[in-house]
């Protein structure tokens, strides 16, 4: 049996795709400032976004998680 291939996508791409932000460069600038937290903690914009991951952003935007 094989595996499905895996499809990495980075958090600041993620977050722009999925509309949170405007630009690509705007998610990285919300990323690298601290406001958007991966699991409970600061991270990267290069972070590979991983399946059931919670992402928090800052109030007046929705949290994203991989239950919903």
């Amino acid at each position: 049996m094989k595996e499905k291939p895996s499809i990495e996508v980075r958090l600041d791409k993620w977050l722009w795709a999925a509309r949170f932000y405007k630009t690509r460069a705007l998610a990285r600038e919300m990323v690298e400032g601290g406001k958007v937290h991966y699991n409970g903690q600061r991270s990267k914009p290069g972070k590979i976004v991983e399946l059931n991951a919670t992402l928090t952003l800052p109030p007046g935007q929705r949290r994203a998680d991989g239950n919903h």
